[in-house]
């Protein structure tokens, strides 16, 4: 009996659901959408993510392209709010050169309110190409993070690892020779080893435990890198044994100095004491502090 008192009680309260559903699009049936926004844009050869600005009074995207790109018949992609339409319609030809770099769109919301989008087309500038010198290589380290004695800071790498001051002199220089499908740029790159002719390494004063397993990510010579736009990441020699992608980059002082921080990997203590090794094995984040000489 219980058996299909169950069953019977399981049809009931399915029923009952599927009212409730069927009266809550009675309900929402006449009701229209209000959203008019453009949520994606993108076009041919486009680098990086578009950039967004909605508010009260302004509603307008931005698109990076390479200098020289053809803007006389761009066919951009769009999507936009649920329900909503534009106009001009996704894959219609657009001319940029014609207003200025920019094309007016409207969306129109299900309701038939409207919001005018301002689209820009701009040339990518490369903040990453010149000549930059190091200026800083620090750590951080939380030491016991579990434990209500353990301590945070922040130190100069070669105070506890005197080789890394082989970096003081060293300078990159970025190229720039392509873009991904995606919207990434990607380049060579050149690591010059400064007049002493050597590039850091981490070996640890007191014991020459060699740390390079920790902080040596940053490849010592040669090679390329890729910039992705939406992590604001940078990958050195992807692809490759020596592949190194970077924690988000950090620019400063209107983009003159350049911050390349890494993550160490895995916390590794062996409670043996030596603080300073212990700050060391607890580091959580190291950086490159570089600064633009050309």
């Amino acid at each position: 009996m219980k058996k299909y008192c169950s069953i019977y009680f399981s049809a009931v309260v399915s029923l009952l659901m599927m009212a409730c559903a069927g009266d809550e699009d009675y309900y929402l049936k006449d009701l229209d959408t209000h959203e008019r926004s453009i949520l994606s844009y993108s076009v041919p050869g486009q680098i990086g993510v578009p950039l967004f600005t909605k508010t009260a009074t302004e509603s307008k995207v931005v698109v990076f392209v390479f200098a020289g790109s053809d803007l006389t018949a761009v066919k951009p992609d769009i999507q936009v709010s649920y329900k909503a339409k534009v106009t001009p319609a996704s894959g219609d030809v657009v001319n940029f050169t014609s207003g200025g770099n920019h094309v007016k769109y409207t969306v129109t919301a299900e309701s038939g309110e409207t919001r005018e989008w301002d689209v820009e087309i701009r040339e990518f500038s490369f903040d990453l190409g010149g000549t930059w010198r190091v200026v800083n290589h620090q750590y951080y380290y939380h030491v016991a993070p579990t434990e209500t004695w353990g301590w945070t800071g922040t130190k100069n790498m070669k105070d506890k690892l005197p080789t890394a001051s082989a970096a003081d002199d060293d300078t990159f220089q970025f190229e720039l020779t392509g873009a991904t499908p995606e919207g990434n740029v990607y380049g060579t790159f050149v690591h010059h080893a400064g007049d002493d002719g050597k590039t850091a390494t981490y070996i640890y004063s007191k014991s020459s435990v060699d740390f390079g397993y920790k902080f040596k990510k940053l490849p010592a010579t040669n090679g390329t890198w890729e910039l992705n736009f939406a992590t604001n990441t940078i990958t050195f020699n992807k692809g490759q044994a020596t592949s190194a992608v970077s924690l988000p980059l950090e620019w400063l002082d209107g983009k003159q100095t350049l911050v390349i921080p890494f993550h160490p990997g895995t916390i590794d203590p062996t409670g043996d004491q030596d603080w300073d090794s212990e700050e060391i094995r607890y580091s959580t984040k190291f950086w490159y502090t570089l600064s633009k000489s050309e």
